[in-house]
């Protein structure tokens, strides 16, 4: 009898050490002891999420890895800004002591500043976590990344308000983030003084695809003879959209009257022997093409490595409006591509682009046509010391990239002119940034926004567009005067209906029939190496080839604010409840999965769970909204904006 009553203790001894262990290594599995209240789930995946950022924080700089589990030193400037926010969450919801925080963010500055190469004090978007050096992420892009560096700064003006105690852990990370936002170099990235070839047809779009160095740029060593310029385009079969397109404006405003020209005509060659190269031309106006040609019908022999002329007869454009056209369009569908038997990549090269009247006389759009493309009000995305702006791309909206330029008019010591918003960013105001048409809703919700590079508005877009820019600019009350010219809402409205479309979509039909109510959210992320193209791609509503990324949901949740039903927290519990293990570890929720072929992600990605755990306490108490907006250079920037035609409400922390 002794000896059971000695065996049971010892039993007993060995289950409570067990479980101890268990709750030590785990301590979210105190949230599985009862029925779980909606709290109590924020509270998990914040916690969960919080440990990607400081568990696995780089050993030596402390900086965000891109990804795990795949970590050696790859670590990214972007989401380490997403990972600084995390630490305030961290310290307010008691997953860290303050001092602990604030000893890691002090890390992660000091590193930043006085480690790492900045480019005009620009950050790479790659860096070696243990040597501070760029890390190439594409071919070229060994330099400045302004959109990753915007959301480092977007969180190092939210640490320099938080951590505020007169202390020398917190009085130095004020003075490094001071310095790190103050050295950033805006106005370098307008190209001001470069020398740079303007880009006609902006720096965003290309013909097909991206190759990771497929920006069109105009080019003067290819050009037709050796003189002037031809306008490159890199022509991707390999990759891309079901439809691609580029075109440029004919008059600074409103719309150019044709009636005096009689043809277009222009010179054209490609850099293969290959004479597979199908397009079509239209002349457009607003967002309906008014008449169409196939470029095979003005050429013998096909596209060829020899510049050869095309004549197009205005007539041609049968049924254009000619006194009312706004845009020379160039395009092509996929199945185009694929009727036309066009397999080789390539660069296809314009010259001599011209309109030519009746008279005899012409106007080239390449070198003194009087286009509307503002490109001295655009911000550049890459800047290499070596390579200059060989990646020819603009900051254009919409799409993630706002807060660069808020940031750049905000900046003290190298701001630029207001007018880059409108001009630049939305590129000119008008209605290829808004869609004024009533007839573009979805399941009966109103998209205020064309996504970048569309003339033809798409249903929905990427959900990261509408967290990146906004984990510390709060959009609530912010009227910029161009969005409501048409409507009276603010970006967080329009935010929220961009949510809101992405739920009906995935409700209705969404990812081949395999979404539904409580499965939603489409936005960048890996995927299945199975799908074409996979690994890492942008998902949306016109993107959709079945890949669910739970960031893309629950970073939504900040706008489901005095919303019923919240449909994020709805997400949240499905995807826990539902897939388990699967879908579920120790960082919190993998990075995607794919319910109709059930396969998951085993990663998780620094700028997917940033956005988690950042906008959930903005849901909650919109502590990061707070302080970014109270720092006093953003504050300033408000009034900038107020000046200047925005409407900006009174927001209550």
């Amino acid at each position: 009898m002794r000896k059971k009553y000695f065996s049971f203790i010892f039993f007993i001894i060995i289950l409570v050490v067990f479980l101890f262990s268990c709750q030590h290594k785990n301590p979210l599995k105190k949230f599985l002891k009862h029925r779980m209240t909606d709290n109590e789930y924020l509270t998990m995946v914040q916690e969960a999420t919080f440990r990607y950022f400081f568990d696995l924080g780089h050993p030596v700089s402390g900086l965000a890895y891109d990804r795990y589990p795949d970590l050696e030193n790859g670590c990214v400037s972007g989401g380490t800004g997403m990972g600084l926010m995390a630490m305030i969450v961290g310290v307010e919801r008691g997953f860290v002591s303050r001092e602990d925080a604030a000893n890691r963010v002090l890390t992660i500055l000091n590193f930043l500043k006085n480690k790492c190469p900045q480019y005009h004090g620009a950050w790479a978007h790659f860096i070696d976590g243990k040597t501070g050096q760029t890390i190439e992420l594409f071919r070229n892009d060994n330099g400045g990344d302004l959109i990753e560096t915007a959301f480092l700064i977007q969180g190092v003006l939210t640490v320099h308000q938080y951590f505020n105690k007169a202390n020398e852990v917190e009085n130095n990370i004020r003075n490094l983030a001071k310095q790190m936002w103050e050295g950033v170099d805006w106005s370098w990235y307008l190209r001001k003084g470069s020398g740079t070839d303007i880009n006609l047809f902006g720096g965003n779009n290309m013909l097909w695809g991206d190759d990771g160095n497929s920006t069109k740029s105009l080019d003067n060593t290819n050009a037709k003879e050796g003189t002037g310029y031809a306008q490159k385009f890199n022509y991707i079969t390999s990759t891309g959209e079901d439809w691609c397109a580029s075109a440029f404006s004919l008059a600074k405003s409103g719309t150019k009257n044709l009636t005096k020209y009689e043809s277009l005509t222009f010179w054209i060659k490609k850099d293969t022997s290959t004479n597979k190269t199908f397009f079509k031309i239209a002349l457009k106006k607003d967002d309906d093409f008014e008449a169409i040609v196939n470029i095979t019908d003005y050429l013998t022999g096909g596209v060829t490595d020899t510049y050869q002329k095309v004549t197009i007869p205005l007539s041609d454009f049968s049924g254009a409006n000619l006194t009312d056209v706004q845009f020379l369009f160039f395009y092509f569908t996929k199945d185009d591509l694929t009727s036309n038997n066009c397999p080789v990549d390539g660069i296809i090269y314009f010259d001599d682009i011209a309109f030519n009247a009746n008279d005899g006389s012409s106007k080239d759009l390449l070198n003194d046509f009087n286009f509307e493309i503002e490109d001295k009000y655009k911000l550049s995305w890459h800047w290499s010391q070596d390579k200059g702006w060989i990646i020819n791309m603009y900051i254009e909206g919409f799409n993630e990239g706002m807060i660069a330029y808020l940031l750049a008019i905000a900046s003290p010591t190298h701001s630029i002119s207001v007018d880059c918003y409108k001009k630049g960013w939305a590129r000119g105001g008008g209605k290829n940034y808004v869609d004024s048409s009533n007839a573009n809703k979805w399941n009966g919700i109103k998209q205020y926004l064309v996504p970048n590079g569309l003339f033809i508005s798409k249903r929905g877009m990427p959900l990261f567009w509408t967290h990146y820019s906004y984990l510390g600019f709060d959009p609530r009350g912010k009227k910029d005067g161009i969005i409501n010219k048409y409507y009276d809402v603010d970006y967080f409205q329009v935010f929220r209906n961009i949510s809101l479309i992405d739920r009906a979509y995935c409700q209705n039909g969404g990812g081949y029939g395999s979404y539904n109510s409580h499965i939603w959210g489409l936005t960048a992320s890996d995927e299945s190496k199975s799908l074409r193209n996979g690994g890492y791609r942008e998902h949306s509503a016109h993107k959709d080839n079945g890949t669910i990324t739970p960031t893309a949901a629950l970073s939504a949740m900040a706008y489901f604010i005095d919303y019923t039903p919240n449909y994020s927290l709805d997400a949240l519990i499905h995807f826990y409840k539902d897939y388990g293990d699967n879908l579920w570890g120790d960082y919190g929720f993998k990075d995607s999965f794919h319910p109709r072929m059930d396969w998951f992600a085993n990663t998780y990605l620094a700028i997917d769970q940033g956005p988690i755990i950042v906008m959930i306490e903005n849901y909650r108490t919109q502590l990061l909204w707070k302080y970014f907006m109270s720092h006093p250079d953003i504050q300033n920037l408000l009034n900038i904006l107020k000046a200047n035609g925005w409407t900006i409400e009174d927001v209550e922390y």
